[in-house]
């Protein structure tokens, strides 16, 4: 399992409060052949003392990239996935991303992806600043 360590600075003028965002477990599902969609999961805990808002991902070779969240409804059993405009990580919390919960959808992959092929995609936090992290498709 590999750990990336983010570490940036808020506000970034003579100060020395930092915010950790730490991913892990970041890996993609090998798509289905002849499809240009796939799904992805990671593990975000935010080690400071500052919530982050996740507003956005980028993918490399991937045209879209967003937050899902997938969700039974009670009385019918049927499953719907809806869009997540943003992500908010409180201090000292973990987000899981796992199949059939909150997911990261990429639509629209340029190249046939195999299984170890690395895919880098950067999140862009509300203070404007970029966590980069590698998928590994799976």
């Amino acid at each position: 399992m590999v750990i990336f360590s983010i570490t940036f600075c808020l506000g970034c003028s003579n100060s020395n409060q930092k915010s950790n965002l730490n991913i892990d477990n970041a890996y993609i599902k090998l798509p289905l052949k002849g499809q240009d969609l796939t799904s992805g999961y990671l593990n975000l805990t935010n080690s400071s003392k500052y919530a982050l808002i996740l507003k956005e991902i980028i993918c490399s070779d991937v045209n879209s990239t967003t937050f899902h969240n997938s969700e039974t409804e009670n009385n019918s059993g049927l499953i719907s996935m809806k869009k997540i405009e943003s992500l908010e990580v409180l201090p000292g919390e973990q987000v899981i991303f796992s199949p059939g919960r909150k997911h990261l959808m990429l639509i629209g992959l340029s190249k046939n992806l195999q299984r170890g092929d690395i895919i880098n995609c950067q999140i862009k936090s509300n203070i404007n600043r970029l966590f980069s992290v590698d998928f590994e498709v799976r």
